[in-house]
């Protein structure tokens, strides 16, 4: 019976129904059961708990890393531009401190200029001042010399003056009072007897309304210094001290100290900062 027939597997026949139903129905689900059932679940665990955060530490680790060695290298890098910088830095200070130097020399000639020409001024003034009373001096005591030739000329101006002086009140009154301006009428008036007597001059060499050239010389007439020279030199020497003399002092020493401002301030630029030639820091 368990001889097999020539050309016929008996056991083929007995048991590969059997096999094939044990693959299918038995192996192949519990396979299917346990890649799905474990392994699957134990993959996605290790690769999810294991797998994954060792990545992302070995990541962090190589970024640390690199980050660290960045620092490295750019720490080096502002040393670098550090070291590099301390000549200019040092130039900067040293041209900075000579334009203090030459700043406050120039301001002290600047204030010897200024009190030069201030005491100028003042000296013109003592002079002007001196020749003012001098020369009013002088008037005085030529009109008193003169006086007795000159009386006669000053009593006949008094008259004349008398006689005008209703009409100088009129004008007067007219205005305040009554708010009438006659000035001008006046003025005009005058204008014209000024002319008819410049006339009269030019054909007689006489004039009509005023004294001939020598009583006018010596009763009327003094050479002397205007007082408005004498405000006009006070107002200088204001000037001078008030805002000539400080304005002079300010200007000379302007550029030097800010010139050294600016080179101060590159010497003390941080220590990562390119910092410029002395030279090359304009004022």
């Amino acid at each position: 019976m368990g001889k097999v027939i020539e050309g016929f597997d008996v056991v083929g026949l007995i048991f590969d129904p059997i096999k094939k139903f044990f693959d299918n129905e038995i192996v192949k689900p519990l396979g299917e059961f346990a890649e799905e059932e474990v392994f699957d679940p134990v993959s996605e665990f290790v690769e999810e708990e294991i797998i994954d955060p060792i990545e992302e530490l070995i990541e962090e680790i190589e970024e640390a890393i690199t980050d660290f060695f960045d620092i490295i290298i750019e720490f080096f890098e502002m040393l670098g531009t550090f070291f590099a910088s301390i000549p200019n830095r040092f130039l900067n200070l040293m041209y900075a401190l000579g334009d203090i130097v030459e700043g406050v020399g120039d301001q002290f000639a600047a204030i010897g200029e200024g009190l030069a020409w201030g005491f100028e001024d003042i000296g013109l003034l003592i002079y002007y001042g001196v020749h003012y009373v001098e020369r009013y001096f002088m008037c005085g005591l030529n009109y008193i010399i003169n006086l007795a030739d000159c009386i006669g000329y000053y009593i006949i101006d008094i008259i004349f003056s008398v006689i005008y002086l209703p009409v100088t009140i009129l004008l007067w009154m007219m205005y305040m009072v009554l708010g009438i301006d006659l000035y001008p009428i006046e003025k005009q008036t005058w204008d014209g007897i000024e002319m008819i007597d410049t006339m009269f001059f030019e054909l007689s060499g006489v004039h009509l309304i005023y004294w001939p050239k020598e009583i006018r010389q010596q009763c009327y007439t003094c050479i002397r210094l205007k007082t408005s020279v004498l405000d006009n030199k006070a107002g200088d020497i204001k000037y001078d001290f008030e805002e000539k003399i400080p304005h002079h002092i300010k200007t000379a020493t302007d550029k030097q100290f800010a010139q050294a401002d600016k080179r101060f301030n590159e010497m003390a630029k941080s220590w990562n900062e390119t910092v410029r030639h002395p030279d090359k820091v304009l004022g």
